[in-house]
């Protein structure tokens, strides 16, 4: 399993991909070579306070960036 999320080098920030300094798509090249039985757990934080109905969408939004960033 990878756990992973971008940051800005100096803090583990737990930031969305692509609002950081990851080059993801070397990351998404990398991934590829990889076996495919790999799981990918984005590890984003998804703000308590941003609303119910937003914080699930976001949600499915992230799962959309896994799914991209597996190749999928």
């Amino acid at each position: 399993m990878l756990h992973v999320h971008d940051n800005d080098r100096l803090h583990d920030q737990h930031r969305l991909p692509y609002d950081g300094v990851i080059d993801w798509t070397d990351f998404r090249d990398a991934l590829s070579a990889v076996d495919e039985s790999v799981v990918l757990s984005l590890e984003c934080d998804v703000p308590a306070r941003m609303p119910a109905p937003l914080r699930d969408g976001c949600r499915r939004a992230l799962c959309g960036v896994a799914r991209g960033l597996a190749g999928r």
